[in-house]
């Protein structure tokens, strides 16, 4: 596989934003948190883009990204665990007084427009977005760094694999260049990756996991950071998009970087509550 112009600016800029990430990772506290928030308000911007492009549903859009950054900041000003009930609650709220008054109180053109899915859109990219990065804030350095391992690992397995071997599509509706072959890359990438951090790395509340746990938790956490790109690759064939923006250069947007790790982390979440392994306050 020849490395053109276009693959070395993707392998720079990922390695740039994979080092940049684990500085924030190690820094933890205020660093961490600005990095999600702003992290999460492009991926947001970039989701409501794709379904209301331009400049339409500004105040939905708004609305969206001042409930998502704040929800990657409300602990850290004194407020409880409850508080992303609270604002959920309220964009609901907001989104349901907004198809009332564009349904009963608009001309009948506007009328006939409105939808409430569009409120459960507004809703969805919150709890997509910023709900499941901000799950990073409880864990553990360690766990935060094998959540990011899993992701990358796959992805990065996937992309390589896929590329050198790659011959039969796994699902060609929903992505037309991803291959078995791929995917089975990004598996085993992770599950190597895992086993050997697990092995390396001393992590609070998995020390009884042996190197085979580890490669199992690589291979779930593998499939489901591949359901995340697929999920996003839906969207945008939905949208009739090919990336999400071009923020990033070689790879996209920032959904395109989250996707993966925005279905790992709530997937881990689950799987250390069932090992009832206690979350960082």
């Amino acid at each position: 596989m020849a490395l053109g112009a276009t693959h070395i600016k993707r392998i720079l800029s990922g390695v740039t934003m994979f080092a940049a990430l684990l500085a924030c990772l190690f820094a933890g506290g205020w660093t961490l948190r600005a990095f999600a928030g702003i992290a999460a308000a492009l991926a947001l911007w970039e989701f409501y883009q794709m379904f209301w492009p331009g400049c339409s549903r500004l105040p939905d859009k708004a609305a969206g990204l001042l409930t998502g950054v704040f929800l990657c900041f409300y602990d850290a000003f004194g407020f409880g665990p409850s508080a992303p009930l609270v604002l959920l609650g309220f964009l609901s709220f907001y989104a349901a007084l907004r198809f009332l008054f564009t349904y009963g109180c608009a001309d009948e053109k506007r009328s006939s427009a409105a939808d409430l899915s569009d409120g459960a859109l507004l809703v969805f990219g919150v709890i997509y977005i910023p709900t499941c990065l901000q799950l990073a804030f409880h864990l553990s350095f360690s766990e935060q760094v094998l959540a990011l391992l899993a992701a990358v690992g796959s992805d990065t397995g996937a992309y390589y694999a896929g590329s050198l071997l790659g011959r039969r599509r796994i699902w060609p509706k929903i992505s037309p260049k991803k291959s078995l072959e791929g995917a089975l890359g990004g598996l085993c990438a992770s599950m190597i990756l895992l086993s050997a951090y697990g092995c390396l790395v001393n992590i609070p509340g998995l020390e009884a996991l042996s190197a085979l746990h580890f490669a199992l938790l690589g291979l779930i956490l593998s499939i489901t950071a591949q359901l995340g790109d697929f999920f996003e690759s839906a969207l945008k064939r939905r949208c009739k998009v090919k990336d999400s923006s071009n923020l990033v250069p070689g790879h996209g947007g920032f959904m395109d970087r989250l996707d993966s790790i925005l279905f790992v982390l709530p997937v881990y979440m689950l799987i250390r509550t069932l090992l009832l392994v206690p979350c960082i306050a």
